[in-house]
């Protein structure tokens, strides 16, 4: 039962967020099509099967999402001049969409993890350039300051605090 299978293959997707190499060999087998290549936006391939068999023939569905192509499912014939039938296509192109939606999600917790990243090694850069700026600028500045203040107090104490011709502020 083809519809059965490939059922299960769209909640395979749907369960593990992203299309793998077990969906294309679920695809390959509940249809016994010969190969199967899930392609992403990227042009990274996921395969099962016999790469020369589209040499057959094959048919290709895009895969999209909210209105952005995400990716392609390619499914190679299983003879020459063999076709899948209107049901298989209309099944193929419903697990397309479903391949849309998972690569869209991998997609976007790629870019997730890509923004996370960024922000960790930004946060980072500023941990140093704090560093450096309390190594170079501050302490220098606090240690000039407390020298400044000691002498200060020595020559007070030498001058004769004290007494009464020093008004407190």
């Amino acid at each position: 039962e083809p519809y059965a299978a490939l059922s299960r293959v769209a909640e395979g997707i749907t369960d593990r967020g992203a299309p793998d190499a077990k969906v294309a060999y679920d695809i390959r087998r509940a249809l016994r099509a010969p190969f199967v290549v899930i392609t992403d936006r990227q042009g990274r391939a996921i395969a099962s099967g016999d790469p020369a068999a589209v040499a057959n023939g094959c048919v290709e569905f895009a895969a999209h999402h909210a209105g952005q192509d995400e990716g392609a499912l390619q499914v190679a014939a299983r003879g020459a001049g063999e076709r899948f039938s209107g049901t298989e296509r209309r099944l193929l192109a419903d697990i397309a969409r479903q391949i849309g939606a998972g690569l869209h999600e991998q997609r976007l917790v790629l870019q997730l993890q890509q923004s996370r990243e960024r922000i960790v090694v930004a946060r980072e850069e500023e941990r140093r350039a704090l560093r450096r700026t309390l190594h170079d600028e501050v302490g220098p500045t606090m240690a000039a300051l407390s020298l400044r203040a000691e002498t200060v107090r020595r020559n007070i104490t030498r001058s004769g605090a004290g007494s009464s011709d020093i008004d407190p502020v």
